[in-house]
């Protein structure tokens, strides 16, 4: 059986297209886990993992070394990039 250990800041979906090629791995991956979509994963989790999706994906992810982690909380981000994110929201239309 796949399987897969949970980097900092990643979700679901970020293990979904990062080892299956494709975001709707997502869905299997919480029920083969028993976890749900919006469950807070911890580093050095492991997930079991359904087949590929899409190998293109998964193998140019891993060439590049990318590791998405979509669910990084700002505290995580290098101090290079503090400030770029200001979670605020103009509420300002035209």
């Amino acid at each position: 059986m796949r399987q897969a250990v949970v980097h900092s800041g990643q979700s679901i979906f970020d293990i979904a297209i990062q080892h299956c090629g494709d975001v709707s791995a997502a869905y299997d991956i919480s029920v083969m886990n028993v976890i749900t979509l919006s469950s807070q994963l911890m580093p050095g989790q492991v997930l079991k993992l359904p087949k590929v999706a899409d190998m293109h994906i998964v193998e140019e992810l891993k060439q590049l070394g990318i590791a998405p982690a979509t669910a990084a909380q700002h505290s995580d981000f290098p101090e290079e990039m503090n400030g770029i994110f200001d979670y605020t929201f103009d509420y300002t239309f035209e």
